[in-house]
């Protein structure tokens, strides 16, 4: 008796869910996603806030509640050559901003050392460990973002020197073609 009962109230909310689920497929679907409202004012808030933090674009477009999504904000850098070009203003301050910032933390000796008993101290290691990963990962960052300023001088070196070679060839390849 127990097991009709059980599947008499698993076939009522089957119904149910049926009745339900008809009715959302007879409405007429939203486009959905927020309407672009892109502004002048909107755009210099949002790349100032990207340009003095040091979190993802996913975050700071997550902040406030009027910023864009970020796919939108990837659109408008797509579709807006002049909205590409303040981005990437934004984000070489924004690489900037990190380097100052690690400079900072670097200086700052303050969490070197912890207390484990009164009077006595011990070496931070996992802090020195993770201010050392975050120095390298800026670092990279900083040397991808910006390579002018950030980036290995060796490889600029080994440019020109693939350039001279180069010249070199082209110029004994011009003098033997106005040999034959």
């Amino acid at each position: 008796m127990r097991k009709t009962g059980v599947l008499s109230i698993k076939w009522v909310l089957f119904d149910y869910y049926v009745i339900i689920r008809e009715s959302f497929m007879e409405r007429e679907r939203h486009p959905g996603g927020r309407p672009t409202m892109y502004s002048e004012e909107l755009v210099a808030e949002l790349l100032d806030d990207i340009a003095h933090t040091h979190l993802p674009n996913v975050d700071v477009c997550n902040s406030k509640d009027h910023f864009p999504a970020v796919k939108t904000m990837y659109q408008w850098r797509t579709l807006n050559p002049e909205f590409a070009d303040r981005y990437a203003r934004a984000k070489q301050q924004q690489v900037e901003a990190r380097v100052e910032n690690l400079i900072t933390e670097t200086y700052d000796d303050s969490q070197d050392f912890k207390e484990v008993a009164p009077g006595r101290y011990q070496c931070n290691n996992a802090y020195a460990n993770r201010l050392r990963v975050r120095a390298g990962i800026i670092q990279w960052y900083a040397a991808k973002k910006d390579a002018a300023n950030f980036g290995d001088k060796r490889l600029e070196d080994k440019m020109d020197s693939v350039k001279e070679e180069l010249r070199d060839m082209r110029n004994s390849v011009e003098k033997s073609r106005e040999k034959l």
